[in-house]
C-alpha cells in the first residue's frame, strides 16, 4: 500500500514539473490576406457589437483554456490543427491553460490588435500522456442488427445503430438483458454474459412483420378501379403494396362506377405476398333512347345528344328530357330496376307555332325560308315555327332579297319586298348550319356507337368470368363515385340572323401584331445572375410604338437596381416576338470597404478597416424573346450581358463584376392594334 502512494506521488510531481514549461509562443504576426474574422459565417461580434479579431493559434494538442484578463474572450473554436480565438480589438495580452501541459501566463502581443482583422499563433507544446494505474474489469458488448433502424436497449440504456446496424458499449462484468424492436418486425429479446473471455457479439437479424399485396384486375374495363384497405384508399388496380402491409386481417374494398363493390378479408403472412384477381359484377343497364331526329336528349338537366342516345345507366329514377328549338319540352321519368338491355321511345317535343302573310313587288315570287321552299307571293302560311325565320325572295331576272322575320305564338307576320332587276343568288345560312350541325350530330353518333360495341364486348367477357366473392362483417358503405358524363358534340342553330349574309370569314389577328403600330405592358420577372450566383426579382413597365420598344424596370436582389432599356421589336410569326435590347443600370447602395495603412512613429504598423455604400452604373446588351399566349398575356426571357464601370471590382472577390444574368417573367399588354 506504501509504496503505491509513493509511486502515485511520485507521477503527479514529475507531470507537474514537465507541465512547467511545456507551452511557448513560437511566431505571431498579422494575416494580411486572411478574411475570415470579417466575413459573413465566420466572423463574431464582441459585447460592444463591432466585428472581433480573429487568432488562430496553430497546434496539434486541444483542452486549451485562454483568459483575456477584463477585456474577456469572445468565442473560441476547435478547428483541424488549430485553435480560433475571437477576441476584442485593442486586447493586449492573453493567458493560456492547459491540465497537463501548464500555464503560458500574460503573453503580450508584439503587435496591436485590430477588430475584424486575422492573426496567426504558432503554438510549440509538449505531448500530453497519460499514465493508468489501475485495472479496468469491462468488456465491450457489439450488436451487429438488421434492419440498421432498429432500437437496441441494453440494461437500462439505448444504443444508438450507425448506418451499417452496428452499436457498441463497454459494460462492467456481469449479465445484462437486452432487447431490439422495430416497427413492422418482430421484437427479440435475450440476456448476454460480460466477462473477461472477450468481447460479446450479438448478431440480431429480426423477422419482418409485415407482408404484400398484389391486385390485379379480371378484365381490362375494371383496370383503374379504386383499392380501399382498411376504409383508406390505397391505389387503384392493378395495385402492390411497395412498402408492405402489416401482416394480419385487413378488410379490403374496390369500387367502379357503374359496378357492384368488390369486398373481402384479406390476410397478410410474414414475408408472403396475397395475390388476388378482382372481379367486379356489372351494375347497370344499357338503354337506348329515341325521339325526333332534331330534338335534343338531357338527362338529369345533362345534354347527352341529338335524336338517338345509348348508354349505360344504373338502377334508379331518371328524369328525361326532350328539347328542340320552336318547341315545348317534353319530359319522361325513366326508372331502371334490372340489368336488362331496354329500348325505350320518347315523346316528340310540341311545335311552337304562328303565321306569315307574305307579298312582294313583283308578284309571284317564290319564297324559301330557312333554306325550304314555301311557294310563291302573295301568301298566307300558317304553323310556321316560332322564333327569327330566313326568309329569300327568288324570281327569274331579279335579285335575291333576304329578309329575317320574327315569329310569335298564335300571331300573324307581314312582310312585303321589293325586288329590284338584276341576277344575284343567296344561299341559305340556315341550311348550311344545318348541314354542319347535322354531320357532327352524325359523326359523334358514330363513335358513341363504336365505344358502346367496345364496352358490351367486354361487358359479355367479365359477365362469363367466374366470381369469387367471400362473405364479410358489416362495414361502413362508402359513397359510390359518379361516373364521368358521356361527351357529346352540341350544335345549336343561333337564333339572331343578319339582315345580310356573311360572304367571308373574318381573318383573325395574330397576339403578336397587336405590338406593331402601339401597346403598353406591364412585366413582372425572376432574374437569375450567373456571376453573383444570386436569384432576383423585379417588374417594369414598357411600351412599343411603331415597332420602337422602351422599357424600365426596377430589379431588387442583393441590391436594388433601376434599368432602362430600349430596342426594336421583330415579329416572328404568329406568336413569337424578339426584341434586341440595349440599356443602362443604375446599381444603388452597392456595399463596399478599403483598407488602409499607418505607421506610427513608434514604428508601430496599422491598418484601418472602412465600410461605405456608392452608386455603380453599367451598360447591357440584352434580346427580349416574347410567347404570346393571347392579344393580353404573353411569357418573356431575356438573356443580357452586362458591363460595369472600368474599374468597378469585387470587393471580395477582386474580379470585375461584368458578366451574364437572364431574366423570365408574365406580361399583362394593354395595348390595341
Amino acid at each position: 500500500m506504501r509504496k503505491n502512494i509513493l509511486l502515485f506521488v511520485f507521477l503527479v510531481c514529475a507531470q507537474w514539473m514537465l507541465a512547467q514549461n511545456n507551452i511557448s509562443v513560437t511566431s505571431f504576426r498579422a494575416l494580411e490576406n486572411d478574411l475570415t474574422a470579417n466575413t459573413f459565417g465566420t466572423s463574431e461580434k464582441d459585447q460592444n457589437g463591432e466585428i472581433a479579431a480573429l487568432i488562430k493559434i496553430v497546434t496539434n494538442e486541444t483542452g486549451f483554456l485562454f483568459d483575456g484578463g477584463m477585456t474577456g474572450i469572445v468565442k473560441v473554436k476547435q478547428d483541424v490543427g488549430e485553435v480560433w480565438v475571437y477576441v476584442p480589438h485593442g486586447i493586449k495580452r492573453i493567458t493560456i491553460k492547459h491540465p497537463q501541459l501548464g500555464v503560458l501566463r500574460d503573453y503580450y502581443f508584439p503587435i496591436p490588435i485590430e477588430k475584424a482583422r486575422t492573426y496567426e499563433m504558432l503554438l510549440s507544446t509538449g505531448k500530453v500522456q497519460t499514465i493508468v494505474q489501475h485495472t479496468v474489469n469491462k468488456q465491450y458488448v457489439i450488436f451487429n442488427v438488421e434492419p440498421a433502424n432498429a432500437v437496441v436497449e441494453l440494461g437500462d440504456e439505448i444504443l444508438t445503430l450507425d448506418e451499417y446496424g452496428t452499436a457498441q458499449k463497454s459494460m462492467s462484468y456481469g449479465k445484462y438483458n437486452y432487447r431490439v424492436s422495430c416497427a413492422n418486425y418482430h421484437t427479440q429479446a435475450g440476456v448476454v454474459q460480460v466477462n473477461s473471455k472477450g468481447k460479446a457479439v450479438l448478431n440480431v437479424t429480426l423477422k419482418p412483420n409485415f407482408g404484400w399485396l398484389k391486385l390485379d384486375a379480371a378484365s381490362e374495363e375494371l383496370q383503374g378501379s379504386y383499392v380501399f384497405l382498411d376504409n383508406e384508399r390505397v391505389g387503384q388496380l392493378p395495385f402492390i403494396s411497395k412498402d408492405g402491409l402489416r401482416s394480419g386481417t385487413h378488410h379490403l374494398r374496390v369500387l367502379k362506377p357503374m359496378y357492384k363493390p368488390f369486398e373481402q378479408q384479406v390476410t397478410i403472412s410474414d414475408g408472403d405476398t396475397t395475390a388476388i384477381n378482382v372481379n367486379l359484377q356489372p351494375n347497370f343497364a344499357l338503354v337506348t333512347l329515341n325521339t325526333a331526329p332534331h330534338a335534343e336528349i338531357w338527362i338529369d338537366g345533362q345534354k347527352k345528344t341529338i335524336g338517338t342516345w345509348t348508354g349505360p345507366l344504373e338502377m334508379g329514377e331518371y328524369t328525361i328530357e326532350v328539347k328542340a328549338e320552336a318547341h315545348r319540352s317534353m319530359s319522361h321519368l325513366l326508372e331502371i330496376n334490372d340489368l336488362e338491355a331496354r329500348e325505350v321511345q320518347l315523346p316528340n317535343p310540341e311545335p311552337i307555332c304562328g303565321s306569315l302573310d307574305i307579298s312582294s313587288s313583283p308578284s309571284f315570287a317564290t319564297v324559301f325560308i330557312d333554306g325550304e321552299k314555301l311557294g310563291e307571293t302573295p301568301l298566307i302560311q300558317n304553323n310556321v315555327l316560332v322564333g327569327q325565320r330566313e326568309l329569300i325572295f327568288r324570281k327569274r331576272g331579279f335579285n335575291d332579297v333576304l329578309k329575317v322575320v320574327e315569329v310569335k305564338e298564335n300571331e300573324t307576320a307581314s312582310l312585303s319586298v321589293r325586288m329590284t332587276k338584276g341576277s344575284t343568288h343567296l344561299e341559305s345560312e340556315v341550311v348550311r348550319k344545318r348541314e354542319e350541325a347535322a354531320r357532327l350530330a352524325e359523326e359523334a353518333r358514330l363513335a358513341e356507337e363504336a365505344r358502346l360495341a367496345a364496352e358490351a364486348d367486354s361487358l359479355a367477357a367479365a359477365q362469363e368470368a367466374e366470381s369469387q366473392i367471400q362473405e364479410t362483417e358489416p362495414q361502413s358503405e362508402v359513397a359510390p363515385l359518379e361516373p364521368a358524363p358521356t361527351p357529346a358534340i352540341e350544335t345549336e342553330i343561333p337564333q339572331q340572323m343578319p339582315e345580310q349574309p356573311a360572304l367571308e370569314p373574318a381573318q383573325k389577328s395574330s397576339p403578336a401584331s397587336y405590338y406593331k403600330t402601339f401597346a403598353l405592358y406591364l412585366e413582372g420577372n425572376g432574374e437569375y445572375d450567373l456571376k453573383a450566383q444570386g436569384m432576383g426579382f423585379g417588374g417594369g413597365l414598357g411600351f412599343y410604338i411603331a415597332g420602337v420598344n422602351l422599357q424600365a424596370t426596377y430589379q431588387m436582389a442583393q441590391v436594388g437596381r433601376v434599368d432602362l432599356r430600349t430596342g426594336f421589336g421583330l415579329k416572328l410569326g404568329r406568336f413569337f416576338m424578339m426584341t434586341p435590347q440595349v440599356g443602362y443600370s443604375m446599381f444603388m447602395e452597392v456595399p463596399c470597404e478599403k483598407w488602409t495603412s499607418h505607421t506610427d512613429s513608434e514604428g508601430y504598423f496599422y491598418l484601418y478597416h472602412e465600410e461605405y455604400t456608392e452608386q455603380i452604373n453599367a451598360i447591357s446588351l440584352a434580346c427580349r424573346f416574347q410567347a404570346c399566349l393571347t392579344k393580353n398575356i404573353a411569357l418573356s426571357i431575356t438573356p443580357e450581358y452586362r458591363i460595369f464601370e472600368e474599374g468597378v471590382l469585387d470587393p471580395v472577390k477582386g474580379v470585375t463584376l461584368d458578366g451574364f444574368n437572364i431574366r423570365a417573367g408574365l406580361v399583362i399588354n394593354f395595348g390595341q392594334k
